[in-house]
C-alpha cells in the first residue's frame, strides 16, 4: 500500500517529509476524516450565505476545492472563515492521530489563493498573468501595512482577548501509554513529569498534564507569544490573568503544570481545583487531544499541602479561589455532625494506609500533617473562597451544610495573615521529575527572583 498518511498534526507537520512520518492506511479512514472535516467545518464555521448551500452538498473530498475555487474567483472578498477550517483541521488532525497526504496539496492550494485575494484587496486591481506586462510608467501601489506594537494598549488588549480569551483552561492528566508514543516522537519532552500508581500493573508509571479549552472556541492563537519579549509580556496578562484554571485531574498535574510556568504564578487570577475524596476511582488519562477529562484517583494529601502553600506564599495576583469536591465527600465524611465537625476532622477522607496511593513516602512526613485538606485550603488569606461539592443542590440538607462550610472556611481565611511575596516567583531546579523539582520541597516555596 502506498504511504498515504501524514501521522502528525497540522501544526507538527514538518516542512520536508520522509518516510518516517508517513505510513498507510485504509481508504475508510481517509474517508472518515473528509467526512468529520466536513461535519465540523459546517457546524462551527460561518461561511457566507451563498458558500454555506453549496458546501452542505458537496462530496467531502471536493470540499476544501470548493472553498479554494470560491476564494480565487473573486466572489467573497472576506476570507476570514478560511481560518475557521484550518483550526478545524487542526482539531481533526489531533483527533484522528495525522491526515491524508493529499491534504498538504490542497491546503497549499486553499493558502495560495487567499494570498491573491489578500494582494488583490492591497493593490485594488486584479492580479495580473505572467503574458501580462504592468505599464512602466504606472507606478506601483506601496501596501498598506502597520506595526501591531504601533497600536494603542487599550486595542492590543482587545486583540489579545480575542486570540487568548476562553471560558475556561482545563488542566489534565495524559495517559501512560499516550506518553510514551509522543516521547519516542519528541514531543512533551519539556514538561515536568511524575508517578502516578497504574492499577493494571500494580505498579508506579509515568506521565504528565494536558492543557486544553473546550467548549465552542477551542483553538488559541498561542504562537503569537513567540514573536518577542514584549508581545509575549503583554499577551500573558491576558491569557494567565483573565482566563479560569481548572484543574481537573490529579493535584500532581497541577503542580507539574504551574512549576512549568512559575514566573507566571504571580498573573493567575482565577483557580479551580477538583478534590478527589472518592477511594475506589482509578486513575484513567486523556487518550486523544479532545477527550473528556476523567475523575482522578483520590486526591493525595502531601501533594494537596504542596500546592496550597505554592498559592498562599507565590500567587500573589490570586482572587477567586474555588474548590471543587466529588460527591463522595457525602460518604466520606460525618457531614451530618455539622460544619465543624467535619472541619475539624483531624486526616479527613485520607486513608488509614498510606500505601493504598501506591506512594512510599517516608512516616515522618505525616507525622508532621495536623491540617486536613479543608483547613489547608482555608489559609489562602486575602482570596475570594468558594465551595462547591457535587450532588449537593440534590438535597436541601446537603445545600445548607455546603453553605455553612463555606461560610466558615471563608471566616477562617479571613482570620489568615496575606502571605503571597511581591518578588516574582522563579524555578530555580531546571528539573523534569516532580518530586526532584523546587516545587516539592518541604515548604512549597519556590524561590522569589
Amino acid at each position: 500500500m502506498a504511504l498515504n498518511w501524514i501521522h502528525h498534526t497540522v501544526e507538527n507537520t514538518p516542512s520536508f517529509l520522509t518516510s518516517e512520518d508517513l505510513k498507510s492506511v485504509g481508504e475508510g479512514v481517509i474517508l472518515n476524516f473528509y467526512q468529520g472535516l466536513k461535519f465540523l467545518s459546517n457546524l462551527r464555521s460561518t461561511f457566507p450565505s451563498g458558500l454555506e448551500l453549496r458546501l452542505r452538498v458537496v462530496r467531502a473530498q471536493e470540499y476544501c476545492s470548493l472553498l479554494e475555487h470560491a476564494i480565487s474567483s473573486g466572489a467573497f472578498m472576506d476570507t476570514g472563515w478560511v481560518d475557521q477550517y484550518f483550526s478545524v483541521a487542526q482539531e481533526m488532525s489531533c483527533r484522528m492521530r495525522g491526515y491524508p497526504k493529499e491534504c498538504k496539496a490542497q491546503w497549499r492550494e486553499l493558502r495560495e489563493a487567499v494570498v491573491k485575494q489578500e494582494a488583490r484587496g492591497w493593490d485594488e486591481q486584479p492580479v495580473q498573468s505572467r503574458t501580462q506586462r504592468r505599464d512602466p510608467l504606472m507606478p506601483k501601489l506601496a501596501k498598506k501595512s502597520f506595526r501591531f506594537l504601533d497600536l494603542p494598549n487599550n486595542v492590543r488588549n482587545e486583540v489579545y482577548m480575542i486570540l487568548f480569551l476562553r471560558e475556561a483552561i482545563s488542566i489534565g492528566d495524559w495517559d501512560f501509554d499516550w506518553l510514551e508514543t509522543q516521547s519516542k516522537n519528541n514531543r512533551l519532552v519539556r514538561r515536568t513529569e511524575y508517578d502516578v500508581f497504574d492499577h493494571k500493573r500494580k505498579t508506579m508509571r509515568r506521565t504528565t498534564y494536558t492543557a486544553r479549552s473546550l467548549g465552542k472556541k477551542i483553538f488559541m492563537w498561542l504562537n503569537i507569544m513567540q514573536v518577542n519579549k514584549q508581545i509575549h509580556k503583554e499577551a500573558a496578562q491576558i491569557f494567565y490573568g483573565e482566563n479560569k484554571f481548572q484543574f481537573l485531574g490529579t493535584v500532581e498535574s497541577a503542580l507539574a503544570f504551574l512549576h512549568d510556568r512559575a514566573n507566571k504564578l504571580d498573573i493567575l487570577k482565577k483557580v479551580s481545583i477538583r478534590f478527589m475524596a472518592d477511594p475506589y476511582t482509578k486513575f484513567k488519562g486523556c487518550y486523544n487531544w479532545t477527550c473528556k477529562i476523567f475523575d482522578p484517583p483520590r486526591t493525595f494529601h502531601g501533594s494537596w499541602r504542596r500546592i496550597c502553600n505554592l498559592f498562599v506564599h507565590s500567587s500573589l495576583g490570586l482572587e477567586d479561589f474555588n474548590l471543587a469536591i466529588d460527591s463522595s465527600f457525602w460518604l466520606e465524611t460525618p457531614w451530618e455532625q455539622g460544619v465543624d465537625g467535619v472541619f475539624n476532622t483531624p486526616r479527613l477522607c485520607e486513608p488509614r494506609d498510606i500505601r493504598s496511593w501506591g506512594w512510599r513516602s517516608p512516616q515522618t512526613e505525616w507525622g508532621s500533617v495536623t491540617k486536613n485538606f479543608l483547613q489547608h485550603a482555608a489559609r489562602l488569606g486575602g482570596v475570594n473562597l468558594r465551595l462547591t461539592i457535587d450532588r449537593a443542590d440534590e438535597d436541601p440538607e446537603r445545600e445548607a451544610f455546603r453553605k455553612g462550610l463555606e461560610k466558615r472556611m471563608q471566616e477562617e481565611a479571613f482570620k489568615r495573615p496575606y502571605l503571597a511575596d511581591d518578588s516574582v516567583p522563579r524555578c530555580s531546579c531546571r528539573k523534569r521529575l516532580l518530586k526532584e523539582c523546587c516545587i516539592w520541597d518541604r515548604e512549597g516555596k519556590m524561590r522569589r527572583g
